[in-house]
């Protein structure tokens, strides 16, 4: 049986029909990717059906999205999953540029991976010590006079091969394109930190399977205590991309903040509101973010996050304005017991507390 591998995981292949010369023009883009093994643990087969000269290109892209979903699925709760692409220094370090669909990941890879390594254009997966598996699938290029983007693999573009030491998260980038200003000159991209739940805030959303991970929010954040803070990076050119590496490894690393876990520890009898159930929340910079069930993060500025640490800690209401009142101070308009009322109200139509019986007796605005 026919095996592909995607981000260390063993991907079978089953293709109804298909000549064995049209078979290896399907695999080809594939050469680049890492060979079967069996230590690898095994996603479920990838079925394509009947492959013909003319589904072709239709199929070989379709093969790609696959085979990235099987390994993904595989991995589902066990890593770090971000719609990222990745390059490698030669000691290993992978720059990891989170982005959306139609963000450039691709043309940034090809731009980046001329110089360093080719780990991946499209997904990575972070392990919990921050090891990476390379994904070197075929890069998806668009082609004139074809109705779908054809499979290239990544040597064939002049990608750079892994540097031969393992592969480590060394970065973790948010991408971030802008259109041209004009017929000027490029300027060049710049790079710069981005707070860490600002930062959770976008990686959530550019990642699968986040809530079923263990502290999800916290295994993020822990990495970025190894690596440093997360970093945008501005451009408008990819060709702008590898010197900005290139000053981001030059650069000394400003020291991650600090952070801490705010999860629900305790219920008072005569609370006003509890916790719903999260997957994990975090508290750093004056701004808190909560993970919930359904994959929303919820970010909380302001008095929001002292007052999700007091509904955690199971604070009655009068609890919960001295904490306000000692943090925050007196708000200048309006009676702080109504100022907190409010927040706690917003709270309630943001999903993140709930009333209780007791509560059901006071009149919230």
């Amino acid at each position: 049986m026919t095996e592909l591998v995607a981000l260390g995981t063993r991907v079978p292949l089953l293709v109804e029909a298909i000549d064995e010369a049209m078979l290896r023009d399907l695999l080809d883009p594939w050469r680049d990717a890492d060979a079967p093994d069996a230590s690898m643990p095994a996603a479920d087969p990838v079925q394509l059906g009947t492959v013909t000269a003319e589904t072709f290109d239709r199929d070989a892209s379709r093969l790609t999205t696959l085979v990235t979903l099987a390994g993904l699925g595989r991995l589902r709760g066990l890593r770090l999953l971000l719609h990222a692409g990745g390059v490698a220094d030669a000691d290993g370090r992978v720059h990891v540029y989170v982005g959306p669909s139609g963000s450039g990941k691709t043309t940034a890879s090809r731009a980046l991976g001329a110089r360093r390594g080719y780990v991946s254009d499209e997904s990575i997966a972070i392990d919990e010590g921050g090891c990476i598996a390379p994904y070197r699938k075929p890069l998806s290029v668009i082609v004139d006079g074809s109705h779908h983007k054809q499979q290239w693999a990544p040597s064939a573009l002049g990608l750079r091969p892994l540097p031969d030491a393992p592969l480590v998260l060394g970065s973790l980038l948010l991408l971030d394109r802008h259109p041209p200003a004009g017929d000027g000159d490029v300027p060049p991209a710049s790079v710069t930190a981005v707070p860490l739940c600002e930062a959770l805030l976008e990686l959530a959303s550019q990642s699968s399977y986040l809530t079923e991970m263990h502290e999800p929010l916290q295994s993020v954040a822990r990495l970025v205590d190894r690596i440093g803070p997360v970093q945008r990076v501005s451009y408008t050119e990819a060709r702008t991309l590898p010197d900005a590496i290139d000053q981001l490894n030059s650069s000394a690393h400003p020291e991650p903040k600090p952070w801490r876990s705010v999860l629900p520890t305790a219920r008072a009898a005569n609370a006003y509101f509890a916790p719903v159930e999260v997957c994990d929340a975090i508290e750093s910079e004056g701004s808190a973010c909560v993970l919930l069930p359904s994959g929303v993060l919820q970010l909380l500025a302001g008095v929001g996050p002292t007052l999700w640490r007091a509904v955690c800690a199971g604070l009655d209401l009068d609890a919960i304005i001295v904490e306000v009142e000692r943090e925050h101070g007196t708000p200048p308009d309006g009676t702080l017991h109504e100022r907190v009322l409010q927040e706690l109200a917003e709270m309630q139509r943001a999903g993140l507390i709930a009333p209780t019986a007791v509560a059901d007796r006071i009149k919230t605005p």
